[in-house]
């Protein structure tokens, strides 16, 4: 299926998707998160964010080849990354209550270090992968999405 689409629209670089990340970031700062958030709920149902439609670059659907659905961009965009970081914020959560009571032990540290650890290998492996053959990164694989150039049709 992806060589078909890429016959369509050619997939989109692993620089021209960081560039997108990094709008969005960029843009959630200076508008506070209030403007990324109105303008994402907008975009979302053209299958982009903020950032990917400054950069002309889109979201699809795999199997079908149309735009991701407002839905399935929020799945992507939302839900996966907030499931990723549950490990972090429990251990986080269990630290700070160590914290609180004055009495952190070395487990509670030993627990919030190791799950930074993962979620720091979890966003490397993510990156990385978008330097593959298919230029997928884990949040692509999990919600059926490709991710496509639109300003070089």
């Amino acid at each position: 299926m992806i060589e078909e689409l890429e016959t369509r629209a050619p997939l989109a670089s692993p620089g021209h998707r960081l560039g997108a990340i990094a709008v969005d970031a960029g843009l959630n700062i200076v508008t506070f998160g209030i403007g990324w958030l109105i303008w994402s709920l907008i975009t979302w149902g053209k299958g982009q964010t903020p950032g990917k439609n400054l950069l002309k670059i889109r979201v699809l659907n795999e199997p079908t080849g149309k735009p991701a659905t407002w839905g399935q961009m929020f799945i992507r965009q939302t839900l996966l990354p907030l499931t990723a970081a549950i490990p972090y914020a429990i251990a986080y959560g269990v630290f700070m209550t160590q914290v609180m009571n004055t009495d952190p032990s070395w487990q509670s540290v030993l627990a919030l270090l190791a799950c930074i650890a993962m979620y720091l290998a979890l966003w490397i492996v993510d990156i990385v992968w978008i330097f593959g053959a298919t230029q997928r990164r884990l949040v692509d694989y999990w919600s059926g999405t490709i991710v496509v150039n639109e300003a070089s049709k």
